[in-house]
């Protein structure tokens, strides 16, 4: 049996016709129903009739606030580490002053000593080649070809000496 085939118009068809709400059989009466306050009359955020831009906007300035407020305690927390008791300071400085006083703080001979290390490599093939230089020139001089015992003995000798008088003058 064929498909049943309906004539296609340019219109859809009309809807079927529905009574009035008050000519209906069971509706309820005017004055036993509660008017409720439109939405769109209240200001609050849940708004039926605001646009998506507006609740957008909404959120975001919700999300802003507890953004700012918590922002503010940090602030608070920070000032609060950050405030310093200078009575605890003029406490301490005495007995600091006192163990300043007591002991001088003489560089150690590693401190004068210590040369910083050269941090590029350049540098270090720099500090490389001068070594090697010194090391030739203390292998052809005449004392230490003589004796070369004696010579390092007396070099020892002559560098602890100096700085012996050294951290006496300082």
């Amino acid at each position: 049996m064929p498909k049943v085939r309906r004539n296609r118009t340019r219109l859809h068809t009309q809807a079927a016709a529905t009574p009035h709400i008050s000519e209906r059989a069971f509706a309820a009466q005017d004055n036993q129903v509660q008017k409720l306050a439109d939405a769109s009359e209240s200001d609050g955020p849940g708004a039926l009739n605001s646009s998506k831009k507006d609740k957008r906007k909404q959120r975001h300035d919700n999300w802003l606030s507890k953004l700012h407020t918590a922002h503010q305690e940090m602030r608070k927390s920070k000032k609060k580490d950050t405030s310093l008791n200078m009575t605890m300071f003029n406490e301490a400085l005495p007995k600091v002053e006192a163990n300043k006083k007591g002991q001088e703080q003489k560089p150690t001979s590693q401190e004068k000593l210590g040369k910083k290390r050269v941090a590029t490599k350049k540098g270090r093939k720099n500090t490389a080649l001068q070594e090697i230089v010194r090391f030739q020139n203390i292998l052809k001089h005449p004392d230490f070809q003589q004796n070369p015992l004696q010579t390092i003995q007396q070099h020892v000798a002559n560098t602890v000496e100096t700085r012996t008088t050294n951290e006496e003058q300082s």
